[in-house]
């Protein structure tokens, strides 16, 4: 749950845990990219092309980054999960996307040996209650892979709806089935307690430069 001091959009902490939560720098970048390309690796087999997985997808994921956090869009906020040493998940979020739907959460990701343990919700969380904080009465919304259930029962647990299904492009220049997911009221996802109990998810989002109407981050 975050608490009435973290409702300004300030990230939730869990210190016990080993794990903190702050704003993403550009130094970051490559990290991100690291733990962006292993999930993809070991979510979307058989939902993206294994030539393109098992290609080059670190360089094209830094290549991402290193723009993202050196350029950024003026909507966009990334915040990531890490320890002293380790970055364990991170999330992206674009505010502008869609005035009627609200934050658009592009990417969720969280390193696969910290699954389990909260980081997915507590990183949900912050993007939350920042929507709170900067786009009040807006909520939030993601694409997930029709296939990828694992992360669609995280977000329904959260209070996820699923509300339209299309088809999307992704990097490797295939398309998927993909649903929508959304929260038009954030409170759901800031009431959560026990986060610890739910298994983060991972979902695609828009890819830069690989051409077609692309979601897949």
């Amino acid at each position: 749950m975050v608490t009435a001091d973290q409702k300004d959009g300030s990230p939730p902490v869990a210190a016990a845990a080993g794990w903190a939560i702050r704003g993403a720098l550009p130094v970051d970048a490559e990290a991100i990219a690291l733990v962006h390309a292993d999930s993809w690796r070991r979510t979307y087999r058989g939902m993206m092309s294994d030539t393109y997985l098992d290609g080059d997808v670190v360089s094209e994921r830094l290549s991402v980054w290193r723009q993202r956090m050196t350029a950024p869009r003026g909507d966009q906020r990334v915040w990531i999960a890490s320890t002293a040493s380790d970055l364990l998940g991170f999330i992206c979020v674009f505010a502008d996307e869609d005035p009627r739907r609200g934050v658009y959460v592009e990417n969720l990701h969280v390193r696969h040996d910290a699954q389990g343990s909260g980081l997915g919700t507590a990183l949900l969380q912050t993007a939350a209650a920042w929507t709170n904080a900067e786009q009040p009465r807006k909520g939030l919304w993601l694409w997930v892979m029709e296939a990828n259930h694992s992360a669609r029962r995280f977000y329904q647990r959260l209070g996820g709806v699923e509300t339209d299904r299309t088809m999307l492009g992704d990097p490797a220049g295939g398309s998927a089935p993909n649903l929508r997911c959304c929260w038009p009221d954030v409170q759901p996802i800031l009431d959560k307690d026990h986060p610890g109990e739910l298994r983060p998810g991972c979902h695609p989002q828009p890819s830069e430069g690989m051409g077609g109407h692309v979601r897949g981050n």
